[in-house]
This record gives structure tokens, C-alpha cells and sequence, in this order.
């Protein structure tokens, strides 16, 4: 079946509806029109994960290509949800054990955080490293994967779904294959091949760019299991604590969209005073090139004057000893 795929705008990740409140009905079936919560919410995606194994265990099988029947994911860094967060920082990817020999930590990127490349890295690293104690030995340690789900352009992600692993430059021999970073592009649904099309991943990416409810009711006629994680959305965000933390961070979304529009055009203004200073200097540097070569022809000139003026003396030299040689004759 041919998948419709919709241009998704890197502020449609933020809802702005007014006055929201939870569904006055039993079954989420009967909802209907748009969701007035975006599912790339990284608080939504982190409680819809942590209180729903199953399509926690469903989301790591389809990361990481591994069957699903006979995978266990243990989550290690369970939060207290409903609970304020104080920190607007706050991180809420997920950190889980896969089959108990493999930590991979997921993580949900709303906006284009300052140094995504580097923090993912870093984050990687830290999963990596982790595992070592202070004095311990470096045996038998688990791979470590990054998974970054985007909901924002980055320059060097151009594929639906991308994995970055370590090898040499000019024979691509894989060195090791202990530290892994995967990226999954909600902006690149274009751009899966036939083989991901037909994936339960690209379901999970059309569930987080689903806007209405018709869209999950319609991802659930294709996969029931993406019905269990819509279901255990429905459920959160009728919990008034967990929809109140879903707000925070959307505000806090906006709120970072707007000082990051302020730093843009800031940027912009600056690159606009920079270029106008160097469009001064460069007619500065014409000016002074056309002064310098004025010079050049003014000390020409003085020269071609002096010269004119030696032989005119000395002409006026000759005509004098003419005159003397004339009066003694």
C-alpha cells in the first residue's frame, strides 16, 4: 500500500492550542480531529515508553533490527513522571539493557540544540565508559548505541535512517563495533527505501509525525502494536500531572524557539553590519589603491620634471660657453 507522505515543518513539533483539555471519553477510538500534543513531546515519549514495555520493547527491536520475540530491554534510568521538573534542561532520553549485552541509550530531539553532534557523542561515551568502574578492567564490555530521533534538519543526516559506526578512512575496515550512532530523520520520510518502507520502523516514524487521530487509528489497521502505544498515550495525557509536564516542556519549547529567533536575527543583523563594513573597507582599499597610484603618477611626473629641467640647465650651460667662446673670438 503506496504510504502518503506529509511535508512536516520543524515547528509543526510544537503545539500551541489554548485552553487544552483531556478527552471526555473512555476510548480513544472515539477521538477524533487533531491531537492536540505533539507525539515528538520528549517528556510524552519518555513517559509512554517507561510505562508501556511492550512498545518500548517493540521501538528497541525496530532500532536495532533484532527479533522481537525473543527481546528483553531492562530500563535503567526510570524517572518519577508527573513529578515537576525544575530543570528545563532536564534530560529525558532513555537508557536501557537490551538482551543483557547491550546499553543503548534513545533519545527524542525536538529542536536543534547547540552542539547536537558533540553531546551525542559525548552521551555515547558516557553510556560506553560507564560500565568501568574506577580501576576496573576493560574485559568483556558491552556495545554501546546512540539513537537520535530528529524532528529537526541536520546537515549531516540526509537518509530516513542512518548508522555511524568506527572504521578506517580508505579500506573501511571496521574497527570496532562496540560504539554505534544510529539517526533516525522524521524530516527524510521521503527518503526511507522500499525495505524501510515496510518496516516497523517507518510505522514508529509515521506514529511520532502523526497530527490526528484518524492517522493513528490508520497506523493501527497496519501494525495492532502501534494501537497499544496510542492507546498508552491516550492514557497519559488524560493524567493531569503527566499532560501539565507535557505543557511545561512544550512551553519550554517555545520558549527556546523564540530566543533562538532573537539569536537569528541577531545573526542576521550582525552579518548585515559585516557586510556592509566590508563592502566600506573594500571601496577603503580601492580608495587608497587609486591614491597610491595617483602618488605614483604625480612622483612620475616630478621626475619627468626634474629631468626636463636638468636638460634644460644643461642646454642654458652650453649656450653660455657658446656666448664666451663667441666674445673671445
Amino acid at each position: 500500500m503506496k504510504t502518503e507522505i506529509k511535508t512536516l515543518q520543524q515547528t509543526s513539533t510544537v503545539r500551541t492550542d489554548l485552553n487544552r483539555k483531556p478527552p471526555a471519553v473512555n476510548d480513544w477510538h472515539e477521538l477524533s480531529g487533531k491531537i492536540n500534543y505533539s507525539l515528538c513531546n520528549d517528556y510524552l515519549f519518555r513517559a509512554m515508553l517507561q510505562t508501556d514495555p511492550e512498545s518500548l520493547r517493540y521501538m528497541i527491536s525496530c532500532l536495532l533490527d533484532l527479533p522481537l520475540e525473543t527481546l528483553s530491554v531492562q530500563l535503567l534510568n526510570p524517572i518519577e513522571l508527573g513529578e515537576k521538573i525544575e530543570d528545563k534542561d532536564y534530560i529525558l532520553d532513555l537508557r536501557v539493557l537490551v538482551n543483557d549485552e547491550i546499553l543503548c541509550n534513545v533519545e527524542m530531539q525536538v529542536w536543534n540544540q547547540a552542539y547536537w553532534e558533540p553531546r551525542s557523542l559525548a552521551y555515547l561515551c558516557r553510556t560506553f565508559s560507564g560500565q568501568f568502574p574506577q580501576g576496573s578492567r576493560y574485559t568483556h564490555p558491552k556495545p554501546a548505541i546512540q539513537v537520535g530521533i530528529l524532528s529537526f534538519p541536520f546537515p549531516n543526516v540526509n537518509k530516513f535512517y542512518s548508522q555511524h559506526i568506527m572504521m578506517e578512512k580508505d579500506t573501511h575496515t571496521i574497527f570496532s563495533s562496540l560504539l554505534q550512532i544510529n539517526v533516525l530523520s522524521l524530516l527524510h520520510l521521503d527518503k526511507a527505501t522500499t525495505a524501510e518502507r515496510s518496516s516497523g520502523l517507518f510505522t514508529w516514524a509515521r506514529f511520532f509525525r502523526a497530527g490526528t487521530w484518524e492517522e493513528l487509528k490508520m497506523l493501527e489497521k497496519e501494525d495492532a502494536r502501534i494501537g497499544a502505544a496510542a492507546e498508552s498515550v491516550y492514557k497519559l495525557i488524560c493524567s493531569e500531572k503527566i499532560r501539565s509536564q507535557i505543557e511545561a516542556r512544550e512551553d519550554y519549547y517555545l520558549t527556546m524557539e523564540s530566543y533562538n529567533e532573537a539569536i537569528r536575527e541577531r545573526d542576521e543583523l550582525l552579518a548585515e553590519k559585516e557586510k556592509q563594513l566590508a563592502e566600506l573597507a573594500e571601496k577603503d582599499r580601492e580608495n587608497a589603491k587609486q591614491i597610491v597610484e595617483k602618488n605614483e603618477q604625480l612622483v612620475a611626473k616630478d621626475k619627468e620634471l626634474a629631468e626636463k629641467e636638468r636638460q634644460r640647465a644643461e642646454m642654458e650651460a652650453q649656450i653660455e660657453q657658446l656666448r664666451a667662446q663667441l666674445v673671445k673670438k
